[in-house]
């Protein structure tokens, strides 16, 4: 995620609500904006990089655990005849934990389907692996379409349960266990951000698209406000039409120097 497009003290937290509406379902019709696709960048998570390299690559170690990564990639085939997914990335697998959670999605008149998968490995000890990785993908069954949305989460090495422990074996083919379980992890994580900083009413401020405001303490007193000097902070869209100019700006730029070059 390019975070340099955030505004000071925003956070890229977003339900799974917005990712199918906000982000996966404009990317699918070719809708989705530029400076939004810098946000969740393409990414292939069933490629031949380990988990850890792609979480290192993309500024993973820098979230400090208030966040996970989120990247669009595309399914593949174990054959063209088949209709099974190749679960297979680096020298691994995503194993898959749930059979699924859909959730449907009134706005776009589809219905959402997010799994859980854990990065395992075979060959690599727990050492090697640099941590536990958990993936959830997001996709929308009903549209013909192998592009998916996945959130990419590290998770410490002694957080995870043992293969033998009671609490495994209990949460097993449970799926329910595994949604109480993302729950717990978002509101501590929320607790987190409450914590290191102020956030900030979503009635004050038009927040859409997964971001959320949490300030510290300094960029709360040097945040700016809106030019009639009341309490309202800056408009979000205001932000998103400034970056999406600059963006274009970048393009522009970018594309007159390589006709230069072969001019």
């Amino acid at each position: 995620m390019d975070e340099t497009l955030l505004l000071p003290g925003y956070r890229f937290i977003p339900n799974d609500k917005e990712l199918y509406v906000d982000y996966l379902y404009p990317k699918i019709t070719g809708q989705l904006s530029p400076v939004l696709q810098r946000i969740v960048p393409d990414c292939d998570l069933y490629g031949t990089e380990e988990p850890w390299m792609v979480w290192k690559r993309f500024g993973g170690d820098e979230l400090g655990g208030l966040g996970d990564l989120y990247f669009f990639t595309k399914l593949k085939k174990t054959n063209p005849r088949s209709s099974r997914v190749e679960r297979s990335v680096g020298k691994g697998t995503w194993h898959g934990e749930n059979t699924g959670v859909p959730l449907l999605l009134e706005e776009i008149g589809q219905a959402g389907m997010k799994r859980r998968f854990c990065y395992r490995s075979k060959t690599l000890s727990k050492q090697q692996q640099e941590g536990h990785f958990i993936m959830h993908e997001y996709s929308f069954p009903n549209i013909k379409s192998n592009l998916v949305l996945c959130s990419l989460r590290k998770k410490d090495a002694f957080s995870v349960s043992s293969p033998g422990s009671k609490k495994r074996k209990l949460d097993e083919g449970v799926e329910n266990s595994l949604v109480m379980e993302e729950r717990m992890e978002d509101s501590s994580k929320k607790r987190k951000l409450d914590e290191e900083g102020v956030i900030v009413d979503s009635s004050i401020i038009n927040e859409p698209m997964g971001f959320n405001m949490c300030l510290s303490m300094d960029e709360l007193m040097g945040y700016p406000q809106s030019s009639n000097g009341d309490d309202e902070y800056l408009d979000f869209h205001n932000w998103l039409a400034a970056a999406e100019s600059a963006v274009h700006e970048q393009e522009t730029e970018q594309s007159s120097i390589e006709d230069d070059a072969w001019g």
